[in-house]
């Protein structure tokens, strides 16, 4: 695993502790918004990432634990949007629809 989804995992799991601290929903979505901020702020420092599909992944995490806590979504619907966005995660192109994805370098030059 890469040293930048190291450091996000650390972030994450530092803000399920305080939100565990913490037991006021309001108050938990306050904390997710922060950590969604502090995961930007990690991933704006390395350019070589691919900002937009790793913020729509993260924002769509943190949609579906606002959601879940907030009592909007069961825990259990929360649990199957989370399996699908990692599903479409890994399945994913990547690319726009109908065009093929621009390679960083030619290496067959």
């Amino acid at each position: 695993m890469n040293n930048v989804w190291l450091m996000i995992l650390g972030v994450m799991v530092a803000g399920s502790i305080v939100k565990y601290i913490i037991l006021n929903p309001f108050v938990s979505v306050a904390i997710n918004l922060a950590v969604l901020g502090a995961v930007y702020m990690i991933l704006k420092r390395y350019p070589y990432l691919d900002m937009k599909r790793n913020m729509i992944i993260v924002g769509g995490m943190t949609a579906v634990v606002c959601l879940v806590d907030l009592g909007i979504i069961t825990g259990f619907v929360g649990d199957i949007g989370l399996l699908l966005l990692i599903i479409w995660m890994f399945y994913s192109k990547g690319g726009r629809p109908g065009r093929p994805q621009k390679q960083r370098h030619q290496w067959h030059k």
